[in-house]
């Protein structure tokens, strides 16, 4: 699986190029780039739903956290109903 999505960073969203293979999530500034900037292993990661609420988000989304002893979690939200469950 592979795509863009929208990335909660610190305090702003922003578009990246995500993939999911072999249960590693990555993402990448842009598709261009050859470096990934995270990889987190599903496998190992606390993975959870996001309730949709407007005054937050208006779109569904998805929150990894690749160490669930740390508090560090990446948002990942998702425009289209059909996208957001291609990527569950």
């Amino acid at each position: 699986m592979e795509g863009t999505v929208i990335l909660k960073r610190k305090s702003q969203w922003v578009r990246r190029t995500a993939k999911i293979e072999n249960c590693i999530f990555s993402y990448k500034r842009n598709a261009t780039d050859k470096k990934n900037k995270v990889e987190i292993d599903l496998q190992k990661a606390k993975i959870m739903l996001g309730e949709r609420i407007e005054a937050v988000s208006q779109f569904p989304y998805i929150f990894i956290q690749a160490n669930p002893l740390k508090p560090e979690v990446i948002r990942i939200c998702l425009e289209e109903e059909d996208t957001f469950n291609e990527w569950l």
